[in-house]
């Protein structure tokens, strides 16, 4: 099974958001990554958008199961709740999930989820004129600013 890393990242003062995420093999080698700039309201939307980002991006390259790790213990609750603010893309994130199969979503802590986070901070600080708001830019290999993130997830260090 395969394994999906997400985050998000979130400025308070511009609104502007980062989502992340990384898909794995089961030895932890690089699959895909991707990064996103995003319009949001909060940490919570950022995170939830990488949900659907990383859901939409194993889709089409079709992967059907997934473990999704994520380091938001809210965003996993929020899934279960029959009325939650951003509902649409919640239906979406659920929908992907039933599309997909045998995936399933468990909470990790953040120190767990670094190579996620830093893509999701790249895909917010980044000003990079290929990288406009909303387009997701997908990294085929481990960019060069993961390396030292993938190394320590392997050796299981933070």
């Amino acid at each position: 099974m395969l394994k999906l890393n997400i985050d998000g990242s979130f400025d308070q003062n511009s609104k502007i958001g980062g989502t992340g995420g990384v898909i794995r093999d089961r030895l932890g080698s690089w699959i895909v990554g991707f990064s996103c700039k995003v319009k949001v309201v909060n940490a919570h939307h950022a995170e939830l958008l990488a949900l659907l980002h990383g859901l939409n991006l194993a889709h089409k390259i079709n992967i059907n199961h997934l473990l999704v790790e994520i380091d938001s213990q809210v965003l996993l609750n929020t899934l279960e709740s029959a009325k939650p603010i951003h509902s649409h893309i919640y239906s979406d994130c659920k929908s992907m999930l039933l599309l997909m199969g045998g995936s399933t979503m468990k909470h990790i802590m953040s120190e767990a989820n670094s190579v996620a986070d830093i893509l999701a901070e790249y895909g917010r600080k980044i000003m990079d004129p290929n990288m406009s708001m909303n387009k997701l830019f997908v990294f085929g290999i481990s960019p060069s600013f993961t390396l030292k993130a993938l190394e320590r997830d392997a050796n299981g260090t933070k």
